[in-house]
């Protein structure tokens, strides 16, 4: 059922059937629940999607986010988003669903600047705010060290999986600088407390690892 439900499709057609049919899987049977194989589905499949809604943005042309109209079904897909933050960094696909899922939120940030993304859904523009504080506690599990059963400790694959865990903390860091300095008025006084909190945070992560580009941008974020 859950590969018949979860078909990508290239172009998102009208309606939004294919999403809401995924909204009540999760609603019944989050991701977290699922075993390894079918969580890097569920979250492939609906991640792929957000992604493109970001990479091809288009007001006249429908997206998947046109279709997240209430603050639950924000909930749902946050959910997911948030689960593929865990997945490995060596293996694919796991880790082309981590990729997204960072430039997904990254991307959702804006809704609290003045120019908010336009792939940024209905209920996250109404109340950034609400939704901010999850976003970047999730995205602390990509500073996180991924155990034995998920990264080898070893061989290739480490180093494949630690130069794309440097890569993306780098990315996070400077989407955070960057956010620090554009966010709004009205929303700058929660920004800096949950950015001043998720950089003491993940700062006490990277301390204990050999990331020295992450750590320079971390220096230079609190420095400002």
């Amino acid at each position: 059922m859950l590969l018949q439900v979860c078909c990508p499709s290239r172009a998102w057609n009208g309606g939004f059937e294919i999403f809401l049919k995924i909204a009540e899987i999760l609603k019944t049977h989050p991701a977290t629940q699922y075993s390894r194989e079918g969580s890097e589905l569920v979250c492939e499949v609906l991640i792929k999607e957000l992604a493109e809604a970001i990479d091809s943005p288009s007001p006249s042309y429908p997206t998947i986010t046109s279709g997240i109209e209430t603050g639950q079904e924000l909930e749902w897909v946050m959910q997911v988003v948030s689960h593929s933050l865990t997945l490995p960094f060596h293996a694919q696909p796991a880790y082309d669903s981590l990729h997204h899922a960072v430039k997904i939120y990254l991307a959702w940030c804006s809704s609290l600047t003045y120019h908010p993304h336009t792939a940024c859904p209905l209920p996250l523009r109404t109340h950034p705010d609400l939704y901010f504080r999850r976003i970047v506690d999730s995205l602390r599990h990509v500073f996180v060290t991924r155990d034995a059963e998920i990264m080898p400790r070893e061989g290739r694959d480490r180093l494949i999986g630690l130069k794309r865990q440097a890569a993306e903390i780098q990315g996070i860091l400077v989407a955070v600088e960057n956010l620090v300095e554009e966010v709004s008025e009205e929303f700058k006084d929660e920004v800096w407390a949950r950015v001043l909190l998720f950089l003491l945070n993940v700062g006490d992560l990277m301390m204990g690892e050999a990331r020295s580009v992450g750590r320079r941008q971390l220096d230079g974020i609190i420095g400002t």
